[in-house]
């Protein structure tokens, strides 16, 4: 943000009828935005291959997609239209992930961790197959690998995406179980100058203010400075939900700005 701007922070992970799994039309989120002051508006549909639990391919029709943002240009003069990309890491698939991001212009890439060969980390009943620990060790070992060795993204998303699905059937487990994990896992970030992301609405699920405030803090204890808040909405009533007692948190964190993306370009955004 330049010095002296005043703008209202976008949401940076948000996903419209462009992604399998939504039905919300972008006009919809754009008419937020735009009524909240917004400068910039943007979306990250999935691009997950291969999911386990549907045995197919999310992808996005990019064609239609920035035709229709093309088209809201001149209805609204005052709000950039910015590329996005929620994607799916799966080792097996890194080929065509990065022909995907190669292939577009993306101004944010989100990394996220959705699904291995043998299991998607949002149904509980593979952690009933597998074992609650057994699963969420696996789950945290991918997102070490692909930290350590995948470069073409801007921010971790949600790191607490699976730990959310036992968390909801199993309250006594707790994210500093796995400590030495997530320590890798942001040392990893924190070297390569990647963001890590606070995903409202996986912590309006957990619903534990403990629970965020100790991912925050052994994330800044390491170094890290780098945090994107983003609402990972869905429905138009979602978008930006709970900004703002999620910034005042950060805050309390001890974090000064968050971060932004444009043409894959780091901004903050004091807080």
């Amino acid at each position: 943000m330049e010095k002296g701007e005043k703008m209202t922070l976008h949401d940076q992970h948000v996903h419209s009828k462009y992604s399998v799994d939504s039905d919300e039309a972008l006009i919809n989120y754009i008419q937020i935005a735009s009524d909240k002051g917004c400068k910039y508006f943007v979306t990250t549909e999935h691009f997950d291959l291969d999911l386990v639990e549907h045995h197919e391919d999310w992808t996005v029709d990019y064609s239609a997609l920035k035709q229709e943002l093309k088209n809201y240009c001149k209805l609204f003069p005052n709000m950039e239209f910015l590329l996005g990309i929620e994607v799916g890491y799966r080792k097996d698939k890194l080929a065509q992930i990065e022909e995907q991001l190669s292939s577009e212009t993306f101004d944010v890439i989100n990394l996220s961790i959705h699904d291995s060969k043998n299991a998607d980390f949002y149904w509980y009943k593979y952690f009933k197959k597998y074992g609650e620990k057994k699963l969420l060790n696996q789950y945290f070992d991918i997102m070490i690998e692909a930290t350590s060795n995948f470069e073409h993204y801007n921010v971790l998303s949600h790191i607490d995406y699976g730990f959310k699905t036992v968390y909801l059937q199993n309250k006594n487990i707790k994210m500093s179980e796995f400590e030495d994990k997530l320590k890798v896992i942001f040392k990893n970030l924190i070297a390569r100058g990647k963001a890590l992301e606070i995903n409202t609405k996986v912590q309006e699920a957990i619903d534990n203010i403990e629970h965020t405030q100790y991912i925050l803090s052994l994330y800044k204890n390491l170094g890290g400075t780098r945090i994107t808040l983003s609402s990972d909405a869905h429905i138009r009533e979602r978008y930006l939900s709970s900004f703002n007692i999620y910034k005042d948190l950060i805050k309390e964190c001890g974090f000064d700005y968050l971060v932004y993306f444009v043409k894959q370009k780091e901004y903050h955004y004091a807080i």
